[in-house]
């Protein structure tokens, strides 16, 4: 809610959300966050409304943006019935923006993460080229997490500097850099994986690359991409092929998914490409029809609520299309949706679905719909 508000009123200048551990007690420390921006700013004799249920801290506010001015009333009472405080601060200068700061008294879990170097991993050194893409945080985040796992971190801040030390005869086994950056053919350069930011749209076919991730990069995702980067550089070791890449080069699958949440897009997408498979994708149920029409598909996931034609329609237009052509008994469509009661589970069927997925997505479960596709086609 606090991360909303702060987008919300910030027409330009920057977000910022710092997290810290502020120690305390040998059971209990306390979680700081604090969120500021740069945005309209909260007058100060108006302040005293921000945490009202049902109030805003002026009405044009609520014309331009929206709201019912609950999120920080109930905000206030989860820190509260988690012994914690919320409160904000600001001068009430536009551009000066606020800052509103949540602490949270947690005990301390019995629990220690894996330290153990990862096979694939250890002895292994990557070059980290910090131009300036990546905040510093997030810097240390990847160079600490690749460490725990027994590697060597070599840190530049800029391609000319990496430029100068893989010239100078510096090992490294792969690079980690911004897909922002050209790196020139000139450089015999290792296995590299590529980061860019969530909202980041362009050319997908940087090269050389052997791996990409979206920021902000988890500890999972970043290890695999690591590994498998690092595996691809060895084709010896190709014999050990992860089930679910076996699965989509051995029954390859034509996969369409309607989805018009853009966020819901990329979470999709990242997932098929997790599990072997790429996907053509649309955002709405007549941009599904349209595609059908144009090429034949194996599987197509429909998203139920979709602007100009939602997914009950589209299937059963679809339905009909395939039907007239005599084509359609292999296409298996599936539900994308919150709703998964008794009644919306039969809507979907008696439209023509095949079976239904429930948000949010659970990459299991995708799993097993991509299998159970890939058996039938088989079969």
């Amino acid at each position: 809610n606090l991360l909303s508000n702060a987008v919300k009123f910030t027409d330009a200048g920057s977000v910022t959300v710092r997290v810290s551990v502020e120690p305390g007690t040998k059971s209990k420390h306390e979680i700081a966050i604090d969120v500021r921006d740069t945005g309209l700013g909260i007058p100060v004799d108006r302040q005293d409304r921000l945490f009202q249920a049902f109030s805003q801290v002026d009405t044009s506010t609520t014309r331009r943006y929206g709201g019912t001015g609950l999120g920080l009333a109930i905000s206030r009472r989860l820190c509260k019935a988690m012994g914690g405080v919320l409160w904000a601060e600001s001068l009430g200068i536009p551009g000066k923006g606020s800052t509103f700061h949540c602490r949270l008294p947690l005990e301390i879990a019995d629990w220690e993460p894996d330290r153990e170097p990862v096979a694939p991993l250890a002895g292994k050194t990557m070059l980290l080229i910090a131009d300036g893409t990546l905040l510093g945080t997030e810097v240390r985040h990847v160079t600490q997490l690749a460490q725990t796992w027994g590697m060597n971190v070599l840190e530049c801040d800029s391609l000319d500097a990496a430029r100068r030390l893989l010239e100078s005869g510096s090992a490294a086994d792969l690079v980690f850099a911004s897909r922002a950056l050209d790196l020139p053919d000139d450089v015999s350069w290792p296995a590299t994986i590529r980061f860019r930011t969530l909202w980041e749209r362009g050319n997908e076919a940087l090269q050389p690359a052997t791996g990409g991730l979206i920021q902000p990069m988890k500890a999972l995702a970043l290890r695999t991409a690591l590994a498998d980067a690092l595996q691809a550089e060895q084709p010896d070791a190709g014999t050990l092929v992860p089930a679910s890449q076996a699965t989509a080069e051995h029954v390859p699958l034509r996969i369409l998914v309607a989805e018009d949440t853009v966020v819901n897009q990329v979470v999709i997408r990242r997932m098929l490409d997790r599990l072997g498979y790429g996907a053509d994708i649309v955002g709405s149920g007549t941009e599904a029809l349209a595609a059908i029409d144009a090429r034949p598909y194996d599987l197509a996931f429909m998203d139920m609520q979709m602007p100009d034609m939602d997914g009950l329609e589209a299937t059963r237009r679809i339905r009909r299309l395939l039907a007239e052509r005599g084509d359609g008994s292999h296409l298996t469509i599936v539900a994308l949706t919150a709703n998964v009661s008794p009644e919306d589970r039969a809507a979907c069927m008696a439209a023509g679905m095949n079976d239904f997925l429930g948000k949010p997505l659970r990459i299991g479960d995708l799993r097993e719909i991509l299998r159970s596709t890939a058996a039938a086609l088989a079969g």
